[in-house]
């Protein structure tokens, strides 16, 4: 039977909290060790291997660059991922040259190099960047955070226009052929705007259109008239839908985007300007007749 004597009981009890001292005890320990893991602010230990592979590559967040921007800085943004990513999305007036090509770029003189990389890029690759560079002299600095970091900054970026992307589709306006006559009409120094190539536009196009090409919608912004309304069309839906979506990344927003293209404008009848024909342009109604 239990002993139920006095010492016996005190025993019990010194034995107990003895118990409940050490618990608490490993419980502390526990505790600390897995804060001392999980904290990325933790020292590591002095025999714990640390990268310091970066420490001295020159970086610059995207508030520095999109400040030296507004001071109007001899900057040149080179963006150094694959084409295909470039293409995907790349800040405004930013320059393509993949690693696989740095070798042969020459950048002009005076200017501060602001290197543009992916997330996914190897610390060994900033780093033969940075000792190309610096072995000929160029000015430069790496873009800390690359795009998300700049999108979080609020600095502008040109998407090529995802027909799956809700956030492309969101920025589009379309206006079927059976409302263009009166969406036409109804605004405000409408002009259609023609991305297909050059020479596609020469041999037809709607009236009075003007013609940047899809792949020159960045660099020849300058050439679309402000204060007007855009109504876009490419070859097809897709193009037509890509247009859209680049013009509103180039802020012109409210861009109408005519729904299949040039191909359902010839397929309506409607008037076309072509080398042997002149076509009388839409013409707004006049509200006071």
């Amino acid at each position: 039977m239990l002993d139920q004597s006095p010492s016996a009981y005190r025993g019990r009890i010194v034995l107990i909290g003895l118990l409940f001292v050490f618990g608490i005890i490993i419980w502390y320990i526990g505790r600390a060790w897995l804060q001392k893991n999980d904290d990325p602010a933790t020292p590591v230990d002095a025999t714990e291997t640390v990268d310091t592979s970066l420490a001295n590559v020159r970086f610059l967040t995207a508030k520095e660059v999109l400040a030296r921007i507004s001071r109007q800085e001899n900057l040149i943004l080179l963006d150094v991922r694959t084409r295909n990513e470039f293409d995907v999305e790349h800040i405004v007036d930013s320059l393509s040259v993949p690693v696989t090509t740095l070798a042969t770029y020459s950048p002009p003189a005076g200017a501060l190099l602001i290197i543009i990389t992916g997330p996914d890029i190897p610390n060994q690759t900033i780093k033969g960047i940075d000792t190309l560079f610096k072995e000929r002299q160029y000015t430069f600095a790496f873009l800390q955070g690359g795009l998300t970091e700049w999108n979080e900054a609020g600095g502008s970026t040109i998407s090529t226009g995802d027909p799956e992307s809700l956030l492309d589709y969101s920025k589009v306006i379309f206006v079927n052929l059976d409302e263009i006559e009166v969406a036409f009409n109804a605004a405000v120094n409408p002009r259609f705007l023609d991305v297909r190539s050059k020479e596609l536009f020469e041999k037809e196009h709607l009236p009075e259109a003007i013609n940047i090409p899809l792949n020159e919608l960045e660099k020849r912004r300058s050439e679309i008239p402000r204060g007007t309304s855009l109504f876009v069309y490419g070859a097809n839906d897709y193009e037509s839908y890509q247009g859209g979506v680049r013009l509103f990344d180039l802020n012109f927003f409210g861009t109408r985007v005519i729904k299949d293209g040039l191909i359902g404008w010839k397929e309506k009848g409607l008037p076309l300007i072509t080398p042997e024909t002149k076509n009388v342009p839409p013409q707004k109604k006049d509200d006071s007749q």
